[in-house]
């Protein structure tokens, strides 16, 4: 003989509850689709062409400033010609400098 719970009529009782908490617990996982909406609501308004352009605009604003930045940073002298501005200055100042000092020392003697 099976042992099916009480005598007394209240395992059928327990069964049903359980599954009852089985599905409320299923349930509260997530939202239960009844039925796919077909249309918008209509307080639901698309976006007009005007904000869809403000919202481009201001998507590609930094990327406009990013490549100001690059056009800025590409026209930066690159260190050899900064080297060879330095040594035709230095080289330059020299030459001046001993010309004058010759040119000077000769008639005050």
């Amino acid at each position: 003989m099976v042992d099916d719970g009480p005598r007394d009529g209240r395992g059928v009782v327990e069964i049903q509850d359980s599954a009852r908490r089985a599905q409320e617990k299923a349930a509260s996982f997530g939202p239960q689709i009844t039925e796919l909406p077909t249309a918008p609501m209509p307080d639901e308004r698309p976006f007009t062409l005007r904000q869809i352009d403000q919202a481009r605009g201001d998507l590609y604003a930094p990327q406009d400033d990013l490549d100001f930045i690059k056009v800025q940073l590409a026209r930066l002298p690159t260190r050899n010609e900064v080297w060879r501005a330095a040594m035709l200055g230095m080289l330059g100042g020299a030459v001046a400098a001993v010309t004058l000092i010759e040119a000077f020392a000769r008639p005050c003697l």
